[in-house]
């Protein structure tokens, strides 16, 4: 067994460096599905908690959840951009998990007008995804998974679909409140395109760690994303008599694009049945920041209690300065109710 986790180690790195950048769709795949990932800055393939919902992050986590557990998220993002997702796991033996999920996300009724503004209606965009997920726990520290995924979307008159697949592990030492979490995720591409041009899923290789201190409530979470492309630059000049913005192209330096590699967060784990969370996002806050105005973009924070049978969360992300994102969620064991 320790050589099969080896292998996985080694082939999981392997792939990420094989990948291609370049033109992606489906964008809506790098959405949180959980209010607790959301809340922990969008991005998080290493808590460990008992939701299931945090198997869309990493299918390895899937293997920390209930059995019997039905889960439920709805955001309310920028615009009238609207998204959601369900998902139901079971135990399928001591070591064995899986989960049914679905995700959405609907962007909105548009007009639609001709090249001489004549007006022709309205129409819809919405994207959607079916996820079949399963976990295996190799020993006691380590677990392994895989998601399965069908990718619908639908564009006005243009439709597409596409198969992807997410791979994971995570190393769990519960004695010590230490996590380790990888994956692989959007592996895959475009069965049906929307015109004749093919675009990739928006592909990740993300590595993160979680670390809760032994005598205090406090939980230490770091993620690296984008980890198959290192220059993310998206500097910026102001032309003062236009008073317009316009990108250079030039080259961060080399601290702060490593850290827009990074994702940092917080939770406070006060009881078993509550905790709170924050996190800073620095990419979000770069890429979306105004030269001429500051705000709390890339700020994230949240929380999460027991009532009755149910764990709510909610969690409130900054994505612009003047635009933010409300997310909830719930989950129940329902064997229990």
């Amino acid at each position: 067994m320790r050589y099969k986790i080896l292998t996985l180690l080694l082939v999981l790195p392997a792939m990420a460096l094989l990948a291609q950048d370049g033109q992606s769709a489906f964008g809506f795949l790098r959405l949180p599905a959980s209010p607790y990932i959301a809340a922990l800055g969008g991005t998080n393939v290493s808590l460990v908690t008992s939701e299931n919902s945090t198997a869309y992050q990493n299918p390895a986590l899937l293997s920390h959840s209930f059995d019997k557990q039905f889960s439920l998220g709805y955001m309310n993002y920028v615009a009238d951009i609207n998204s959601g997702s369900a998902m139901y796991s079971k135990a399928a033996s001591p070591r064995a998990n899986w989960a049914i999920g679905m995700l959405f996300c609907s962007y909105g009724t548009f007009k639609e007008t001709s090249e001489i503004n004549e007006d022709l209606g309205t129409f819809t965009a919405q994207d959607m995804a079916l996820n079949g997920i399963y976990s295996y726990k190799f020993t006691d520290k380590w677990s392994g998974g895989i998601t399965g995924k069908a990718i619908y979307s639908a564009l006005a008159d243009y439709t597409s679909f596409a198969i992807g697949v997410d791979l994971g592990l995570n190393y769990y030492d519960e004695a010590h409140n230490f996590s380790l979490g990888m994956a692989l995720k959007n592996l895959g591409g475009q069965i049906v395109r929307y015109d004749n041009v093919y675009e990739s899923l928006p592909f990740d290789f993300q590595i993160g760690l979680s670390k809760k201190l032994a005598h205090a409530p406090f939980r230490f979470h770091t993620t690296l994303h984008y980890l198959t492309v290192w220059d993310m630059s998206l500097n910026r000049s102001t032309d003062a008599s236009t008073s317009t913005t316009a990108y250079t192209g030039s080259s961060d330096s080399f601290f702060k694009t490593l850290s827009k590699h990074c994702v940092f967060g917080v939770d406070v784990l006060l009881s078993k049945n509550f905790y709170l969370a924050l996190a800073y996002n620095p990419k979000t806050s770069d890429d979306f920041r105004l030269l001429e105005q500051k705000g709390m973009q890339g700020f994230s924070f949240g929380t999460g209690f027991k009532v009755s049978r149910f764990n709510v969360s909610a969690a409130y992300y900054s994505q612009h300065v003047n635009a933010s994102t409300l997310m909830v969620g719930i989950n129940t064991t329902i064997g229990k109710l």
